[in-house]
């Protein structure tokens, strides 16, 4: 947990209803209204936490190639 706070930039993908206390309580700079988002989250989307400035909201892409070197999961 300590380790989150040495990086500057934290991406958060979608994660469970259950999760968002966890997450305010992690992520202290995540408005209401950011946290209620992160359920709802689609492929592709994430929220870019980034230390001592605004979160920011996005849709990136990936290159087939990089979805056929990490293919597979957990």
């Amino acid at each position: 947990q300590y380790a989150l706070f040495l990086w500057t930039y934290k991406f958060i993908m979608k994660q469970d209803d259950n999760c968002i206390n966890l997450l305010s309580n992690v992520f202290t700079q995540l408005t209401p209204a950011e946290l209620n988002k992160i359920p709802k989250l689609e492929k592709g989307h994430c929220t870019l936490v980034i230390q001592g400035d605004e979160n920011i909201t996005f849709k990136f892409d990936v290159m087939q190639r990089e979805l056929d070197i990490f293919k597979g999961g957990v």
